[in-house]
Formats: structure tokens, C-alpha cells, sequence
């Protein structure tokens, strides 16, 4: 008859057994990314934020927490999450024509009228 691989009964005592306080990681690698293993939680906690960022033509987006904010764009406040992000700009974003077409259609416009009102 065959033995069971040592490997198997140290998992297998884990599941039974349940986990010791203080006891080390398993001494082998499941083959999941390091992310699923915990191994750069900061670094995933980094990336589930993000910036709200605004460029020259007064226009938002959001921009992943980890990573530099591009040129032409600059934050508008503290990093948060997708939702509150997404959020914030809904609110605030009240006007999503570019910053030239609104200079453009305000100099068109006569004082004290509407553009193209006769």
C-alpha cells in the first residue's frame, strides 16, 4: 500500500486540526498570484483607490491610486474609492462641455441675450 506524501498530511492536519495561533504559512505555494496570497496587500489597497483628476479643459475622471497622475491633469482633492469618486464628480460636474466650447459660446453670445436670438 502507499503512503500519503508528507506534504499531504501536514494539509491534511491543517484542515482537520485547523490552524495553531502563531503558526506559519503553509511551506508551499498554491499557485495563486501574490495578491490572492497576501503578499502585497498595500499594494492592492494602493490600486482599489483612486485620485479625481481635472485637465486644462475642466474635464474629471478618476485615475488609479498607484500610479502618477499624467501630465495635463492635476488631483483635484485626497484619494478615495471608485464609488465616492464617481460620486463626487456626478455632483460637482454639473457643466461636461469642454472649457473651450463654453469660452467659444460665451463670447458668441451678445450681452445680455441668447446667441442667435432675434
Amino acid at each position: 500500500m502507499r503512503s500519503v506524501p508528507q506534504l499531504s498530511k501536514t494539509v491534511l492536519g491543517w484542515l482537520f486540526e485547523g490552524w495553531k495561533v502563531g503558526a506559519s504559512a503553509p511551506p508551499f505555494d498554491f499557485g495563486y498570484p501574490p495578491d490572492l496570497c497576501g503578499e502585497s496587500i498595500m499594494a492592492s489597497a494602493a490600486a482599489e483607490s483612486y485620485w479625481i483628476v481635472v485637465n486644462d479643459e475642466d474635464q474629471y475622471s478618476i485615475w488609479p491610486g498607484d500610479q502618477q497622475i499624467p501630465a495635463g491633469w492635476q488631483s483635484v482633492g485626497d484619494r478615495g474609492s471608485k464609488e465616492d469618486c464617481l460620486a463626487w464628480i456626478e455632483e460637482n460636474w454639473t457643466d461636461m462641455r469642454p472649457m473651450s466650447l463654453r469660452r467659444a459660446l460665451d463670447s458668441e453670445r451678445p450681452a445680455g441675450g441668447v446667441a442667435g436670438a432675434a
